[in-house]
């Protein structure tokens, strides 16, 4: 199989080269690519320093968008998957293998979301409840169990790069990306990830991105 890792990254010069060379320990470097999203940090030139494929957006754009930057090469170098990991460590590659051997056990599984432990995790409360909520709305609206909606660690093969377009440019495009997928017949399943949080701040504006979620989850009873 050709797969491919995606990492989305923004002012990430503290952590992108650990990442990147995470990812190198089981994919071939050149399958390993980094969208970096209009940062003003090192974040470019350690990219291209460790010979992983980068695309540069001149402004920050948000992460919907640099992901369909990352999935359109993809799927110009014919990936079969794409596995997304942020790049500030919150998502280590060393289980980048769990995912594949995932896929490959479970055909039918078209998206498979990486799930972090909530309750007695270091994730702070407010992410905690963020998440509880729109993992449990998700599963509603997708008649499928989602356990950590808001998680960017995922696997997704091609035929659902192929067939859904999302257009939301921030984080809400990957819970855009989990109800079309839905809509279209996809099945989405989870694996078991730790809860990493590191002494990065989040990029994530918690009152912002919830009411684009909120809107985004009433609109798409009208697509």
């Amino acid at each position: 199989m050709n797969i491919f890792a995606l990492i989305p990254a923004y002012n990430a010069d503290k952590h992108i080269a650990r990442v990147i060379h995470g990812c190198i320990a089981h994919l071939p470097r050149e399958n390993v690519i980094v969208v970096d999203d209009g940062s003003t940090d090192r974040t470019r030139s350690l990219v291209e320093q460790s010979g992983a494929t980068v695309i540069v957006h001149d402004n920050n754009r948000g992460k919907g968008a640099a992901l369909r930057s990352g999935f359109s090469v993809a799927l110009k170098y014919k990936c079969d998957m794409v596995i997304t990991l942020d790049a500030d460590m919150q998502h280590d590659p060393k289980y980048l293998p769990k995912f594949i051997e995932a896929a490959e056990e479970h055909h039918d599984w078209d998206i498979i979301i990486g799930t972090r432990r909530r309750s007695g995790s270091e994730m702070p409360w407010d992410r905690r409840l963020s998440n509880k909520w729109t993992s449990i709305l998700l599963s509603i609206r997708t008649g499928q169990k989602i356990s950590d909606s808001q998680s960017g660690y995922r696997l997704i093969r091609r035929n659902v790069l192929e067939n859904v377009i999302t257009k939301e440019t921030g984080f809400i495009a990957e819970s855009e990306l989990l109800i079309k997928s839905s809509m279209r017949g996809n099945k989405i399943g989870s694996i078991d990830i730790p809860t990493i949080y590191s002494d990065e701040g989040s990029h994530i504006n918690k009152f912002r991105d919830s009411s684009k979620f909120i809107s985004l989850y009433f609109r798409s009873f009208f697509w």
